[in-house]
Order: C-alpha cells, then structure tokens, then sequence
C-alpha cells in the first residue's frame, strides 16, 4: 500500500515540478506535399490521443473539413477569424516526444504557407492562436493525471479500508479459536481422565462377571 501512494505522489511531482513548457516554434517542415514553413508546438504533459481529439475540435470550431489518416490530420476551408475571412488549408501530423507531444502544423492560403516571411503579422496571431492552444491541452492534461490520481488513491483507500475490516474479522476469528482450542484441550483432558476411570470400570467389572460365574459352577 505504502508504494501505490509513494508512486502517485512521484507522478504528481514529475507532472508539475518537471521543467516541461509549452513552445511554439517556426521551421521548415516536409509538410503540405513539400518543405514549406510550419510551426512546431511542444505540449507537455498530455497523450497523443488526448491531443488529437483536441487539435481536431479545434479544427472543426474553425469550420473545417477534417481527415485524419495515420500520416497526419488535415484541414480544409478552415476559417480563423483572427486571420479573416480566406479559407485556409491546414496540414498537421503528431510527434511522439520524451515529455510530451509536438504537434506540427502548417497554414496555406491563397498558395502560399503563412509565416513571418510571408505574412509577419499574421504569423504572430497564429504563434498566440497556438500557444493558447497548447497551454490548455497542458492542462487538461494536468488535470487528467491529477484525476487519474485521485482515482487510484480512492481505489486504494477502499481497498486498504476492506483488507482492514479482512484483518480485524481474521483476528477475531484467531481469537476465537484460540479460546475453543483452550476449550476443546480441557475436554479432551476431561475426556481422557474418564476413559481411564471407565477402563478401570470395565476391567472391574470383568472381573466380578468371571468370579459370579465361577462361583456360579461351584453350585452345580
């Protein structure tokens, strides 16, 4: 028990004392059938499905067309309304890391993948789109392990609550038997003390037949 809870505590510390932050990133990507500018985005704390359902809600909150496929997920006629009205064709893949997940996506409009070289301002509201992204898929990945956590200690509360109950019922039992092995030693004591005296009985007895029935023959 004492290592289910000294675990759960090791998780919660690595989860929120780890130096594991949120990061957005421009690069060049093969992305978009090519090597076009991306932006890579570091999100700790949460799992690949976790993020994948929630880079998809957010695909799909901006009207998109979404498809997943085991290379990527894409997005088209998306509308952010930061960016204005042109819709725009986002490709996305998911990269499994050693804290986290790093999601890289790239945004096309009108032919050309934004970014600070292409659309400076643009590209800042998409950083910022992303960042916020990120730092609340974080959390609910926080909150997911801290959730998970709680679980397993109300899992092992209850367990350590029935194997208790288990113990103090085995005690008595102990107890309780113990005190009938005092009490069936005491019988098995009386028992033997009168098969002794029953033994004497019966060989006195023998003996008084055997000398009835002697005496028996000498009346003849």
């Amino acid at each position: 028990m004492k290592n289910i809870f000294f675990s759960l505590i090791l998780l919660l510390c690595w989860s929120y004392g780890s130096a594991q932050n949120v990061s957005v990133a421009q690069a060049v990507e093969n992305i978009g059938e090519g090597y076009n500018m991306a932006y890579r985005v570091f999100v700790p704390h949460t799992t690949t499905k976790m993020l994948q359902d929630s880079w998809i809600k957010f695909l799909k909150d901006n009207k998109s067309k979404v498809k997943s496929s085991k290379t990527g997920i894409n997005g088209r006629y998306t509308v952010i309304p930061a960016l204005g009205q042109d819709t725009i064709s986002v490709f996305s893949r998911l990269n499994q890391q050693a804290e986290g997940i790093q999601l890289v996506v790239g945004f096309l409009r009108n032919g050309v993948f934004i970014s600070t070289e292409t659309a400076a301002k643009d590209a800042t509201y998409i950083e910022q789109i992303l960042h916020d992204f990120a730092q609340k898929a974080a959390q609910d990945g926080l909150n997911a392990k801290t959730f998970s956590a709680q679980e397993e200690i109300k899992d092992a509360k209850k367990e350590q609550a029935s194997l208790a109950k288990n113990t103090t019922y085995l005690l008595k039992e102990n107890d309780r038997m113990r005190a009938q092995i005092i009490v069936n030693d005491t019988a098995v004591s009386k028992n033997n003390a009168r098969i002794e005296v029953l033994k004497t009985l019966i060989e006195t007895k023998n003996a008084s037949i055997d000398s009835l029935k002697s005496k028996s023959t000498e009346l003849r």
